[in-house]
């Protein structure tokens, strides 16, 4: 929909900015991160400490979410102050839109381990899921030129996903409530990718 009012060119292309960095960010240093615990022996660690695997999955997790919205926050504020770019709408829903963002792309690195052992093998496997993201996110075709499968499959990839939540708080202005299905969405795909490590006994060895 058209805006209600007017902000630069940097300001609508700050959300696409932000989803790029944690998508990058958060599933390769996750998946990286996971395995080189796992070759550091987190299964014989994890065994002989009071930590169960969900706890060290939960740490994990954690741990990278935390990074990934320091990362965002500084690029916002740069923006800001560089570069004035503004945030339309509520801080805390834009916080909450990047957190569920952020730990939609965290818990798919660690679906990616599931089935990799080692870090270039991890990069390789973000990489092919990365990519076609990429361009069947509409952001280098746009939809009208794809078959009407395609497009609404990449209408429901993460990434697409997460740019149009984190857009409708930090563009539009609109509160969060407007994009609820978008963002229980994205709280439903990280939950399955998250089982997904969970429930696979094999998965710290």
């Amino acid at each position: 929909p058209p805006l209600s009012h007017p902000v630069n060119d940097l300001t609508v292309m700050t959300p696409l900015g932000l989803v790029f960095v944690i998508l990058l960010s958060s599933m390769m240093l996750t998946g990286m991160s996971v395995i080189f615990d796992k070759e550091q022996g987190a299964s014989f660690r994890v065994s002989i400490s009071p930590a169960t695997k969900i706890k060290w999955l939960f740490g994990k997790v954690l741990g990278q979410l935390l990074f990934a919205l320091g990362q965002v926050i500084i690029i916002i504020l740069v923006g800001a102050i560089f570069f004035g770019v503004s945030v339309q709408g509520n801080i805390i829903e834009l916080v909450l839109a990047l957190s569920v963002v952020s730990l939609s792309f965290i818990t798919m690195g660690l679906f990616i381990t599931n089935f990799t052992k080692t870090q270039s093998t991890t990069i390789l496997a973000s990489l092919l899921m990365i990519v076609p993201m990429i361009f069947l996110s509409g952001i280098i075709f746009p939809y009208e030129f794809m078959p009407a499968s395609v497009s609404f499959f990449g209408k429901l990839l993460p990434l697409t996903q997460g740019i149009e939540l984190v857009s409708t708080v930090l563009v539009r202005g609109l509160p969060l409530v407007s994009m609820s299905l978008g963002f229980f969405y994205l709280l439903v795909l990280s939950g399955i990718f998250f089982a997904t490590a969970a429930i696979n006994p094999d998965y710290l060895k």
